[in-house]
């Protein structure tokens, strides 16, 4: 064989390895494309699903705090009608004969469990029946006296010598009573919403 066969096998055959060494570098190269693209496409679809979970999360926290508000809502709600009901059935009260009854007959209740001095307060208001609350109070020692803190009405009673107070305001009667009260408005704004009478739910008697 001479010089110039030999030389062009060796070139064929370098040719041939070059090009089966790019076919093997060219399918390394495919396969490591193809697997970036399979962890791509694997990172993405995570990333899809860890989102519409953070978004899921987030619109059920959305959700709750809704639902909390409308609560918080419903609840102010209440509370200005429960205040608006008390307030204006107190004003009726007041207006009523029926009142400087309460008020009287407090004062005479509250005195008889008392030994000595009877101190007592009512509202501003209330002091133009002065005489008759110190009546009331009977033959003991016994002082009326104004106090602003007393809104709706009723008397505070004080044991002079005891210290005891005896606590027979509207105020507190409300504040006794405020649970059975919500309770009460709870199932008129209920049958309002619903479209029922008025007066249709049993009654249950309010005590003092």
């Amino acid at each position: 064989m001479d010089d110039t066969v030999l030389e062009k096998s060796i070139r064929e055959e370098a040719a041939r390895l070059i090009a089966a060494l790019r076919e093997k570098e060219a399918a390394a190269i495919r396969t490591l494309e193809e697997e970036h693209a399979a962890r791509l496409e694997q990172f993405r679809r995570q990333e899809a699903k860890e989102a519409e979970a953070r978004r899921e999360q987030e619109l059920a926290k959305l959700e709750n705090r809704a639902v909390l508000e409308r609560k918080k809502l419903r609840l102010r709600s209440l509370e200005r009608f429960l205040g608006d009901m008390v307030a204006g059935t107190v004003r009726d009260v007041q207006r009523t004969a029926a009142y400087k009854t309460f008020l009287l007959a407090s004062v005479r209740n509250a005195a008889k469990r008392i030994s000595g001095e009877a101190q007592i307060r009512v509202k501003p208001e209330d002091l133009v029946w002065q005489d008759e609350i110190l009546a009331a109070a009977g033959d003991r020692t016994a002082s009326v006296a104004a106090d602003p803190g007393i809104a709706w009405g009723g008397c505070l009673v004080r044991d002079a010598a005891g210290g005891r107070i005896f606590n027979v305001t509207l105020e507190r009667i409300y504040f006794r009573k405020s649970a059975l009260l919500r309770r009460k408005a709870m199932q008129l704004l209920a049958d309002h919403a619903r479209g029922k009478a008025p007066g249709t739910t049993p009654r249950q008697k309010v005590e003092a």
